[in-house]
């Protein structure tokens, strides 16, 4: 059975750490790929500052296998909700294993979302922290979604409304900490992929 990870966001810009957690969820979890999903427009947040073909040339510049770039909500438009994705993907692979990988932050906020309770019947979720100690997981979001807390990784490739908590480093990088350094003119080396601060400097992206 292929397994799947989906990890979306806003990618504006994408960086290093996004990057990475989502190749150390590839790696422990053993996907035959991690699909990157931009969105198109948040339903909590502001319109993203660079536009959409900006996102997807700096996303496709800095990812390779098994990072993969799916421009579904772009080419769907509109505001992006989580679940019309996960409706859709699933009838595209019926036959795979699907993960959806949130930070800790996205995870706490988990109630928020449109149609949150059909989430846990359309993907398995893999909360990726610093920490999991099982207070935390106890009382996690889940509970009142519908969701089933799993300690090991073989409970996420035959079910569905799973969620497993992996603990793994990561960067302290955010792309609001990055679109601030361009505004001041201080470097944002190392935070990028070379590739990406290049497109953000030749477009002139967050000057102001």
């Amino acid at each position: 059975m292929k397994r799947i990870g989906l990890f979306g966001g806003t990618f504006d810009p994408i960086h290093n750490g996004h990057i990475r957690m989502a190749v150390e969820v590839a790696e422990n979890l053993q996907l035959d790929e991690v699909r990157l999903i931009p969105v198109n427009q948040p339903g909590h947040r502001s319109r993203p500052i660079a536009s959409a073909a900006q996102r997807l040339e700096m996303i496709s510049s800095a990812i390779k296998v098994p990072l993969v770039l799916d421009d579904i909500e772009i080419q769907r438009g509109g505001t992006s909700f989580t679940v019309d994705t996960l409706n859709y993907l699933r009838a595209e692979y019926p036959g795979c294993s699907l993960l959806m990988i949130l930070g800790d932050d996205a995870f706490w906020s988990l109630k928020t979302w449109h149609k949150a309770e059909d989430i846990f019947k359309l993907t398995n979720i893999v909360v990726v922290s610093r920490d999991c100690d099982g207070k935390e997981r106890q009382e996690s979001p889940h509970v009142s979604l519908g969701g089933v807390l799993s300690t090991h990784l073989t409970d996420l490739i035959d079910s569905i409304g799973r969620v497993y908590f992996l603990k793994t480093p990561l960067l302290h990088i955010s792309s609001t900490e990055i679109r601030r350094k361009v505004r001041l003119n201080k470097s944002i080396s190392g935070l990028v992929p070379t590739a990406v601060e290049k497109i953000i400097l030749g477009n002139n992206l967050y000057t102001s």
